[in-house]
């Protein structure tokens, strides 16, 4: 035990027996010791023990140290029980830590957005963009009440507005309340479902599926980046378009959207199916936001180029 003691800044140097006790006792005065040791320094000179098992509130017996100033010091037990609870507290930030890595590592979220939160965020661009952020900032401050209900929104507005930033700071949001969140795109996804037609794949095209559909949180990144064409492998695709939103929208799951189009356009140019669509209007009611403005992005390195 004492071995097993972190802090010895302090030595035993008194044990007290227990003359109530005798070989043939099962049960110890502290549970937590095989004896009762005393944890005091030669400046200690009172110690009162006595029985911890009495079953009678009125007669619970105790052990203290006191110091020369009549001040109670901390004994044995105690210590143990703080290095106890701060190893169980490391612990459980350890595991905290560990499944927000997990969490991070399968969302999907790429370098340049992994780090991206609310208060690094810049404001004060203009108007619509302040709109959309405090709308996306409350709604990731209220995961329980958004799952409940189902809601997801739809941003869009031009090339380079913000829309995928603000997605980002929802996902890592989330991820910070240890909600699983998937931050994909059709590309992805369709990669991801092709790759269970190889041989020796662990999971099928329905697994695949299954998992997109139940992911507690979807943030579906640059819808309509691609024009349909009505062909075989457009027409698959179309497919497993429709069937993941379908299911999402059928389970009430909470599914967040960006795009460059409006709904309208997703049809018109985009040549995404009308019932798929319908399915995302549904789905975004009351939450279709446009993000105006110019462009925000500026080079990575700017005046920093070291060349």
């Amino acid at each position: 035990m004492w071995n097993n003691l972190k802090n010895k800044d302090c030595i035993p140097t008194i044990y007290l027996p227990n003359t109530r006790e005798s070989e043939q006792t099962k049960r110890k005065s502290i549970e937590a010791l095989e004896d009762c040791i005393a944890y005091v320094t030669p400046k200690y000179f009172y110690a009162l023990y006595e029985d911890f098992n009495s079953t009678d509130e009125s007669n619970k017996y105790y052990f203290e140290v006191f110091d020369y100033d009549g001040n109670p010091v901390k004994c044995l037990c105690q210590h143990l029980t703080e290095e106890r609870d701060r190893e169980y507290e490391n612990q459980y930030q350890h595991n905290i830590s560990k499944k927000l890595e997990h969490l991070k590592l399968h969302s999907l979220l790429g370098e340049k957005y992994k780090n991206v939160n609310w208060n690094t965020t810049k404001t004060g661009i203009n108007d619509s963009f302040d709109t959309a952020y405090n709308r996306c900032y409350k709604y990731s401050q209220n995961p329980e009440a958004i799952r409940k209900d189902g809601f997801g929104i739809y941003l869009w507005g031009d090339k380079g507005v913000g829309k995928t930033h603000l997605a980002a700071a929802i996902t890592n949001s989330l991820l910070a309340k240890g909600i699983p969140v998937l931050f994909t795109n059709l590309f992805k996804i369709s990669k991801s479902i092709k790759a269970t037609y190889q041989r020796g794949a662990t999971k099928t095209e329905l697994d695949l599926i299954n998992e997109f559909s139940n992911m507690s949180f979807l943030i579906f990144d640059d819808l309509g980046s691609e024009v349909f064409a009505k062909n075989q492998d457009d027409n698959w695709i179309q497919g497993i378009l429709y069937d993941l939103i379908n299911e999402r929208y059928n389970s009430g799951k909470p599914t967040i959207f960006t795009s460059n189009y409006d709904l309208n356009e997703l049809v018109s140019q985009r040549k995404i199916m009308n019932k798929t669509v319908d399915r995302i209007q549904e789905m975004t009611k009351g939450a279709v936001i446009k993000i105006k403005g110019q462009s925000l992005r500026k080079s990575t390195y700017g005046d920093k180029t070291p060349f």
